[in-house]
């Protein structure tokens, strides 16, 4: 008797591990992007290309062109659809991974500590998100140009709908551009331009 006990217990501890290896193998991963994510990626990539198209002098647009404002809104939109499909994925992020939202959907800016004449200037995005309540979250994201001040931001709010998916719910820049003639503090948020 004691025999088969040693024989079933060694069966046991050759098989247990291997059926756990192969049951974690078998187990379907949380894909990191979805295929409608990798399509915000594209176009959000695509709105980077165009506002980082020479202007007048071979030098970057001014982020108050007529254009370049188009293009932010283009971006933050596509930037809300991200943080949606993001937190569809993640919905039980750290503040540290929240902080890191935007990381597969953009390249981050660069931050050199010194400038130098010799990198080209780039805008670039920038963002994070802040759990405000159960499935209410705030993101901000930043538009700026490398080696310089210049910067536009906005902020919206992405919650979780009936259906259970995190969809952007309501932005900042609509209601500042209405405010933006009377010049008050929520009118400030519609400025597209140098910041010092």
């Amino acid at each position: 008797m004691l025999k088969r006990i040693h024989l079933l217990a060694t069966a046991l501890v050759i098989v247990i591990p291997w059926v756990l290896k192969l049951h974690a193998v078998t187990q379907p991963a949380v894909p990191s992007i979805t295929p409608q994510m990798t399509e915000l990626v594209q176009a959000h990539s695509k709105v980077l290309e165009r506002m980082n198209a020479l202007g007048v002098g071979g030098k970057l647009r001014p982020l108050d062109d007529a254009e370049m404002s188009t293009l932010c809104s283009q971006g933050w939109k596509l930037a809300s659809q991200w943080a949606g499909a993001w937190l569809d994925l993640n919905p039980d992020s750290s503040a540290k991974d929240l902080n890191n939202i935007f990381v597969d959907f953009t390249p981050p800016p660069r931050d050199p500590a010194v400038y130098d004449p010799n990198l080209p200037e780039l805008y670039a995005m920038e963002g994070s998100a802040t759990r405000i309540a159960t499935d209410i979250y705030v993101v901000r994201a930043v538009y700026e140009e490398s080696q310089s001040a210049s910067a536009t931001s906005t902020f919206f709010v992405v919650a979780r709908d009936a259906n259970g998916h995190f969809l952007p719910k309501w932005s900042i820049k609509p209601l500042a551009e209405r405010h933006y003639r009377k010049r008050d503090e929520i009118g400030l948020w519609a400025f597209l331009g140098e910041c010092a």
